[in-house]
């Protein structure tokens, strides 16, 4: 789409070439869409309000995003959420193995049955806590910056790790949260002094990861 507006049908739609918004509008309906990479700059975009399936990567350059209160699912076995643009999605479900290379915001349900590795600079929800992060996956936390812990990295107001695990995999020190509830599993990666900041619980055993 490079100009004008595209209506999304109610119907399901499948985008097998992906899905490149560089000018106009895209609308999405009440029909679910699914796409392999998404790219947007210098747009206007909404998602369809139920499920958005992103099968690779997802880039937001400049692009005005309106979550419609629906669900962006990523499943790619390699993919990514990057662009100089932090989307603000309402749930936003990763179930393959995802990288963070730009900050972004979830509103509503952050859920991670995949696994999730954020750059060491990237901050979800950057301008405060919000919604509800939880899922079975693995949740890596690699912020070095102060403060060097899952907590400053994954802004949320509630965290429900009861069923994942927590990587704290940062290239320095990092402190290990006692205020994020209680963790599935813990384990440790990188480099330098993973320090804990209280007593926690931890439901399962891991081997730890070096």
């Amino acid at each position: 789409v490079s100009g004008g507006t595209y209506l999304a049908s109610t119907a399901t739609q499948t985008l097998t070439g992906g899905l490149t918004v560089s000018g106009g509008a895209f609308t999405g309906s009440s029909g679910a869409v699914s796409a392999g990479n998404v790219t947007l700059s210098s747009c206007t975009v909404t998602s369809p309000s139920v499920t958005f399936t992103v099968t690779s990567n997802w880039m937001n350059n400049g692009t005005a995003f309106t979550h419609n209160s629906g669900t962006v699912s990523m499943s790619g076995a390699t993919a990514s959420i990057a662009g100089s643009t932090a989307t603000t999605f309402n749930n936003l479900t990763l179930s393959g193995t995802v990288a963070g290379n730009g900050n972004f915001n979830v509103a509503g349900t952050m859920s991670v049955t995949g696994t999730f590795t954020p750059d060491a600079t990237v901050v979800i929800n950057s301008g405060g806590a919000a919604g509800t992060i939880s899922g079975a996956g693995t949740i890596q936390a690699t912020r070095t910056a102060a403060t060097a812990d899952l907590a400053n990295q994954y802004k949320f107001s509630t965290y429900t790790l009861t069923s994942a695990t927590a990587v704290y995999a940062g290239t320095g020190a990092q402190t290990v949260n006692s205020t994020v509830g209680n963790y599935g599993a813990l384990t440790t990666a990188g480099s330098g002094t993973k320090t804990l900041d209280g007593a926690i619980v931890v439901s399962r055993s891991e081997e730890r990861r070096v």
